[in-house]
């Protein structure tokens, strides 16, 4: 009888051992990164009309004339199909947002627009609390097998908030986690780094660095890409005030993140919001009676900007990412030396961001200038049996080796060199 048992048992176990691997298989790598926008960088209108306002194709054609190419806003089924016929035929994708996703219900919701043209992905989660993290992920698992064609949207904060502070030892270790536990198709966060302190700009450079940082390590790990907020509507929220959006802000957030890699750009948010009890929304690219604002067009001038270098940032691999000036950020390094085709690059105290770039289109070196208020001279000089291209302008203009080359950056501007 003991031998029956134990040639049960041993029959058992191997089926135990054989079956369970077959039925429960981890996640053991990043599902397919599926690119919403294909050959371009993606640059996403959160809220594409103000409350109030009737959507309509001009507005769309607008939305497109600055130069995105994504949109995500929350709507009812009928209400998604009407704005997909205002699109027509212009070249714009949605993102779809429901709370279908993790109420049990995701199925009936993605069967209605998987298919829809008009639908690149689902903005799934924005700024999951970490005791949500675990459920959360079950929905994300299932959207994923309803329509692995399609892009999921997930933002994190970009600072350590909430039950995060608590158990995370630092921002970085925070992204690791939830890379790890979702396997995500992509990242993404928001951190504005321009406030209003006692009447005075101030620029948060040690926690918007710690994220980008933060961000470039992970999605190199697992060799996906990750998308940056930026903030393009103006607001207050308890001590917190945000100032309205202009252009030397926007391009200093935008190009701080490509520069980082980033693949996507989200600006928060297109239209004006009302205002609600806890946020006083004061202005955004599109007002409360849906007429653009001076913001507007410097959004257009900096995403117009993004898509002329599209060929530099556009699945990028960054090499390194290195910065000057009289103070270090944390977690950033600071650049000595060579870098890339140049012996020596130096500037000004405020210092600039240097990334080195390699793409299909060739060699470069990305500079962003740090100080959003005032303009910099950089000085850069060419090494030995190297030249370079200077692609800023609308001219380009090449230097020879040992050249020295003077640049003025404009406030929160960039300069591209290509090594020829």
């Amino acid at each position: 009888m003991k031998n029956n048992h134990r040639f049960l048992s041993s029959i058992l176990i191997a089926v135990f051992m054989f079956t369970i691997p077959m039925c429960v298989k981890a996640q053991t790598k990043n599902y397919p990164y599926v690119n919403p926008t294909p050959g371009e960088i993606t640059i996403l209108a959160s809220t594409p009309f103000p409350p109030g306002v009737k959507s309509s194709h001009q507005g769309y054609e607008d939305i497109v004339d600055c130069g995105f190419n994504l949109v995500t806003e929350g709507y009812s089924t009928q209400n998604y199909l009407h704005e997909f016929s205002l699109i027509g035929n212009l070249k714009l994708k949605y993102l779809v947002a429901s709370t279908d996703f993790y109420n049990g219900k995701a199925k009936s919701f993605v069967n209605t627009f998987k298919r829809n043209k008009y639908v690149a992905g689902w903005k799934f989660k924005d700024e999951p609390a970490y005791k949500d993290l675990a459920t959360y992920q079950k929905s994300y698992q299932e959207l994923y097998q309803l329509a692995p064609d399609k892009l999921i949207f997930m933002n994190l904060f970009g600072s350590l908030e909430g039950d995060y502070k608590k158990t995370m030892k630092d921002y970085k270790a925070m992204v690791e986690y939830v890379d790890k536990m979702y396997r995500p198709q992509m990242l993404s966060f928001d951190m504005y780094p321009m406030f209003i302190k006692n009447g005075k700009l101030s620029v948060a450079y040690d926690t918007f660095f710690t994220a980008l940082e933060a961000m470039y390590s992970v999605s190199k790990q697992s060799q996906r890409p990750f998308w940056s907020y930026v903030q393009s509507m103006a607001f207050k929220a308890g001590t917190t005030v945000r100032p309205p959006a202009n252009e030397a802000y926007l391009s200093f957030a935008v190009f701080s993140a490509l520069a980082y890699g980033a693949q996507g750009i989200a600006y928060w948010t297109y239209a004006q919001r009302k205002s609600s009890s806890t946020e006083n929304y004061t202005s955004a690219l599109i007002d409360l009676k849906g007429n653009k604002t001076k913001a507007w067009y410097d959004a257009k001038k900096v995403n117009a900007l993004v898509k002329r270098f599209n060929h530099v940032f556009y699945e990028s691999n960054v090499v390194e990412v290195r910065h000057t000036g009289s103070k270090i950020y944390n977690n950033t390094t600071k650049l000595s030396g060579a870098i890339g085709p140049f012996s020596s690059i130096t500037s000004g105290n405020a210092g600039v961001l240097v990334s080195r770039i390699e793409t299909k289109s060739g060699k470069f070196i990305v500079l962003v200038n740090h100080d959003v208020t005032a303009t910099q001279k950089v000085t850069l000089k060419v090494a030995k049996t190297k030249k370079v291209a200077d692609l800023t302008d609308a001219k380009e203009t090449q230097y020879g080796e040992e050249s020295q080359i003077s640049k003025t950056l404009s406030k929160g501007g960039i300069a591209i060199f290509q090594e020829i």
